[in-house]
Order: structure tokens, then sequence, then C-alpha cells
């Protein structure tokens, strides 16, 4: 059975490499097909992997449309869903 790599332990590291990590741990899964998550977990997955990307555009200079307040606003956003999808998409996969 083909399991996809994991994504980095700590869930509140979104430093440049982790995310590209959990942009191929979020690719792999989604393409597995031996293991297909349930139609929530890939949902939850394309929120997972939508929110590492634009995060990491931003890491890799891409310039966000507002004012400071509204990135830090949207990269919180972005940080807690990626810490709940990815948490709860393990589980899901797992069982």
């Amino acid at each position: 059975m083909f399991l996809p790599p994991q994504p980095p332990r700590s869930a509140l590291d979104y430093l440049q490499k982790n995310l590209k990590e959990r942009l191929i741990y979020a690719d792999c899964t989604l393409r597995n097909s031996e293991c297909k998550p349930s139609p929530i977990g890939i949902r939850a997955l394309k929120l997972y992997k939508d929110d590492c990307a634009r995060l990491l555009d931003l890491e890799e200079g891409e310039v966000f449309e507002g004012g400071e307040k509204e990135l830090e606003e949207a990269k919180d956003e972005w940080k807690a869903t990626i810490l709940m999808c990815g948490t709860n998409v393990r589980v899901m996969i797992l069982y």
C-alpha cells in the first residue's frame, strides 16, 4: 500500500520548506488511487493545499492586495485552515 509523504510534524511551522512539503503531501494524497479519502476528506485536502499555496506565494515574494492588517488576518485564516484540515485529513485517511 502506497503511503504519501507526511507533512512536517509541527503544525505551527509555516516556513517555505515546510509549506512545500505540505503541498507535496496534499497532492500525493489526492492523487493516490490506493487510498482515496472521503468526499469531505478530499474537500479538506483541497482547502489545505490551496492555503499552503497562498502562504507559499507570499513567502516567495507575491504581493498581497490589501493593507498590512488585512494581510495578517488572511495569513491567520490560512494558517488556521492548514492546522484544522491537516489534522482532520490525517485522521480521516487513517480510519
